[in-house]
Order: C-alpha cells, then sequence, then structure tokens
C-alpha cells in the first residue's frame, strides 16, 4: 500500500470516529445534504454506471485537454446525473405505488358490492 493509502485509512477512519462519537455535534457528517443523500444511496449506487456511461457517450470524458478537468467534469456530471436519476426513479416508483393501490381498493369494493 502506497503512502497515499494510508493517508486516505487515516481521514476515513477519523471521519468514522467522528461521526460515530456523538450524532447531535458532528454536523459535518449529519446534515440535512446528507441525510438526503442516504434516502437514495441504493438508487445512486444502482445507477451511476449508467450516468457515467450517458456522459461518456456525450463525450464529456475527454471535453478538456486538462485530465484532472475532465475528471473533475466527469465526477460532478455523473454525481448529478445520479442523483437526477434517483429522485425521478422515486417519483415514479411512488406514483406507480399509488396507482396500482388504487387499482386494487378499487377492484376489492367491486368484489364487496357484489357479494352484498
Amino acid at each position: 500500500v502506497s503512502s497515499s493509502g494510508y493517508v486516505m485509512l487515516m481521514l476515513f477512519s477519523v471521519m468514522l470516529i467522528y461521526a460515530l462519537r456523538d450524532s447531535e455535534k458532528a454536523y459535518i457528517l449529519c446534515n440535512p445534504f446528507t441525510k438526503f443523500l442516504s434516502g437514495i444511496s441504493l438508487e445512486i449506487y444502482l445507477s451511476h454506471m449508467v450516468a457515467f456511461r450517458f456522459i461518456e457517450n456525450l463525450g464529456m470524458t475527454k471535453l478538456f485537454a486538462s485530465d484532472l478537468l475532465s475528471y473533475i467534469v466527469t465526477s460532478i456530471g455523473t454525481f448529478a446525473g445520479t442523483i437526477a436519476f434517483s429522485l425521478a426513479a422515486q417519483k415514479f416508483l411512488a406514483y406507480l405505488t399509488k396507482f396500482i393501490k388504487q387499482i386494487m381498493l378499487s377492484k376489492e369494493d367491486k368484489l364487496w358490492l357484489r357479494r352484498n
């Protein structure tokens, strides 16, 4: 493991200890933005590669001569794309669930009316 690996290990260990010690005072890791992201983290995990491939097909991964700038733009675009996709998927699934429940309830009502 390189020296940068040890630095990252120490950094994330300190962040984890900070988050676990007292969640009321750990505002850096327990704020509305991180709570929002934790609500859609599974969708972000599942859809990040789709967003990256979309950005790659648009040619945004080689948009700039600087590799660092291209990496930053690609990362931000992928992150924004996954958040947008996750929110759209959540809203669509909530609508679909509500629609299915209404259909099922209306069928149950019809069955109840036929019985009585």
